[in-house]
């Protein structure tokens, strides 16, 4: 009987990679006709927080284990998502910064101290007007927040230190700095305009936030956390007749912005503008108000909520990629309409 001859490993190796060739049109099957089974509306046995299946909503929501462990997405994704199927308040990640807001006793300042204070930070309310500040870190601390009221004249280099001083020795050093004092409007044509008119725009708009923000600004670069907003105008992207000197300060505001932004983000420090358009109440007080709503996409005024909502989300650890920015909160009063 003769021996069987030995096979070539050559041909052997040839006849491998043969069969592995033939059965790769079936794995690439398998694989596709399970990517349509989650595709009609997710694995068997996906369920929410109230225990309905993903599929019969329409739906596709990533699978979430009771302890959190990730099934099937990107992590963050996931817990953002298991934290709205549980109807969690998502955590902007500020909770215990300590927060200045100038020109917060009212208006726009007032919610944007109180929207931070809501989101866990210590408050510091400062205003030209004290006992307005007062009252409004009082009725902060009513409604469960840490606040405390500052008089203080922004212009005023040696009054601005004396306040920062005073909130680290209160609350704490300031993390958070939101620019929001200013002068509403002064609305005169150039031709008329009077020097002392000018000169008080830039004085308050522009050069009392520089003030502010190099009071804040070491202490956030040493400790490598700071977040700052300054607030500019939609008036300073599009101009305004008879707003040449309030216009010209929130358009240098923005270039403020931008340029400290460059100085603090290696060490973690962002600096945004955000730039409102009609904000009840205070744009009534305008002579332009009319001509100005018909130039709102959406026909209408916002409320000084909508510019705290975006102040709060570029103060968290949410907004931690974004600086230099600008963003513009007007209901599209920055577009062309016809």
């Amino acid at each position: 009987m003769s021996r069987p001859r030995p096979r070539d490993p050559a041909h052997q190796g040839r006849g491998d990679a043969r069969r592995r060739q033939e059965a790769r049109p079936r794995d690439r099957q398998a694989a596709a006709d399970r990517h349509a089974a989650d595709h009609r509306g997710g694995r068997r046995g996906a369920r929410g927080a109230d225990g309905e299946s993903h599929r019969h909503r329409g739906a596709r929501v990533p699978e979430i284990a009771e302890d959190g462990r990730r099934l099937r997405g990107h992590p963050g994704v996931l817990r953002q998502a298991r934290a709205e199927l549980q109807g969690q308040v998502v955590d902007l990640g500020i909770r215990g910064r300590v927060a200045l807001v100038t020109g917060g006793a009212r208006s726009l300042g007032l919610a944007d101290a109180t929207t931070l204070a809501g989101e866990g930070c210590a408050v510091a309310v400062v205003d030209l007007d004290g006992d307005g500040a007062a009252q409004a870190a009082g009725q902060i601390a009513s409604g469960g927040g840490r606040a405390q009221g500052y008089a203080c004249d922004i212009r005023e280099a040696a009054q601005v230190q004396d306040v920062v001083s005073r909130i680290d020795r209160d609350l704490g050093p300031v993390d958070i700095c939101v620019n929001n004092a200013g002068l509403i409007y002064t609305v005169a044509q150039l031709k008329d305009m009077k020097d002392e008119d000018w000169e008080l725009n830039l004085a308050v708009n522009l050069t009392g936030t520089y003030k502010v923000t190099k009071a804040v600004f070491p202490g956030m670069r040493e400790r490598r956390w700071g977040r700052i907003v300054v607030m500019a105008s939609i008036a300073g992207l599009m101009g305004g007749f008879g707003q040449t000197a309030y216009a010209t300060s929130k358009i240098g505001l923005i270039g403020f912005a931008r340029s400290v932004a460059l100085e603090g983000a290696r060490y973690n420090v962002t600096c945004n503008a955000i730039a409102p358009g009609i904000i009840a109440p205070n744009a009534k007080l305008s002579p332009l108000y009319e001509r100005m709503v018909k130039r709102v996409a959406m026909q209408r005024e916002g409320e000084p909520e909508d510019v705290a909502n975006t102040v709060a989300f570029l103060c968290s650890e949410r907004a931690r990629y974004i600086t230099g920015a600008v963003v513009t909160v007007t209901g599209g009063m920055d577009l062309f309409t016809f």
